[in-house]
């Protein structure tokens, strides 16, 4: 699975949690403190919907590494710093 999988996987989860916790708008703050079942499952949706949004910026903040790494290399083997067999971006990009 590539990053870019798990990041359109994560942003759904945030979606389908948050559609969820809509339901739980129709009870006051008082009903959910009382009922121990209501308030614990609505906790779950929340810790599962901040998960996915915690869990899909790691992932973001890899692609954008690997996006550095790779224009890095570019620049470099452009301005003739390294030998043509270390441009590597063309294997990443899919161009050979």
């Amino acid at each position: 699975m590539t990053t870019l999988d798990v990041i359109e996987n994560k942003i759904s989860a945030v979606q389908k949690y948050l559609k969820i916790l809509e339901r739980y708008k129709q009870f006051s703050r008082k009903t959910i403190e009382k009922d121990i079942d209501l308030r614990g499952a609505l906790e779950r949706y929340l810790y599962l919907a901040v998960q996915s949004t915690i869990d899909k910026n790691e992932e973001r903040k890899k692609l954008r590494q690997l996006n550095n790494f790779l224009h890095n290399i570019i620049v470099l083997t452009y301005d003739e710093f390294l030998r043509p067999e270390f441009d590597t971006h063309r294997h990443f990009l899919g161009s050979h």
